[in-house]
């Protein structure tokens, strides 16, 4: 069983803030989310104004105004990502071929009411699906053991050679509700979609990235009317990110929530 998980900062982002847990977090951008919902009475209309306005910097400041986003004292969105500023700094002599890399800082306060957003709307279709699968990052393993994940069926998985990789918990906790947790390494989830499609079956996928990555594939299974959920990791440390592998975490309590009747 892993031990609470410790803080740890990311090159851009860590949901840790200024905190020990990543509670604060999932709370703050759920109240936020209900702030708005208040206002935007029809979750899908709403998400479809938030997806816009992260493509356009004028739509995003304008959506900002609007609800006081930027300016309340007691919006925290801003300690979860300090690294933002300094990365892209870092990344300005260089070529950006990669867009997650691109992300700006007002795209991330987007994207964290995003991926909330869609969790509450795709959820309960999520749980309904006859095939239920979640891709894992494989950063997220226990970087002190050589990892034994094999290859079965659609991708890798967990063979629970170390009991401190979350990698391992999460798999645990996926399989005890009824879906089969893979390592993406190498599957086609295009290819499986379809598949199951003309089985006439129904496919939902549970994600767990980086936040850019993550807001990109929970788009990409909305696109192909697959219900997706997903759950960020606790802070980019990859080595696209950072040039090397760093221990890396989720919050289990969140991915339990996931098969729960809270919101």
């Amino acid at each position: 069983m892993i031990k609470k998980p410790e803080r740890i900062k990311g090159k851009t982002y860590s949901l840790f803030g200024e905190a020990d847990s990543t509670d604060g977090f999932f709370i703050f951008t759920n109240n936020e989310l209900e702030k708005l919902l208040k206002k935007y009475k029809d979750e899908n209309d709403l998400l479809g104004i938030i997806q816009s306005a992260s493509r356009n910097e004028k739509i995003f400041r304008e959506f900002a105004n609007e609800n006081d986003l930027l300016n309340r004292k007691e919006l925290t969105f801003d300690k979860y990502i300090e690294g933002v500023r300094e990365h892209l700094k870092e990344q300005s002599i260089f070529k950006f071929w990669d867009r997650d890399l691109k992300t700006k800082q007002w795209q991330y306060y987007l994207f964290m009411l995003e991926f909330t957003l869609t969790n509450r709307i795709f959820k309960n279709e999520f749980l309904h699906c006859n095939i239920k699968i979640a891709l894992l990052p494989h950063c997220l393993r226990d970087l002190t053991k050589e990892c034994k994940a094999e290859k079965n069926g659609f991708d890798y998985q967990c063979r629970h050679c170390s009991k401190e990789c979350f990698i391992n918990e999460a798999s645990k906790i996926l399989k005890e509700n009824n879906v089969e947790p893979y390592l993406w390494m190498t599957a086609d989830l295009k290819k499986m979609a379809k598949e199951n499609f003309a089985e006439k079956k129904s496919l939902g996928v549970l994600g767990i990235a980086c936040i850019p990555q993550l807001i990109r594939g929970m788009r990409m299974c909305e696109n192909k009317n697959i219900p997706v959920v997903g759950l960020p990791l606790d802070a980019n440390r990859c080595v696209r990110w950072m040039g090397d592998f760093y221990p890396n975490s989720i919050n289990l309590f969140e991915l339990k929530k996931l098969f729960s009747n809270s919101v």
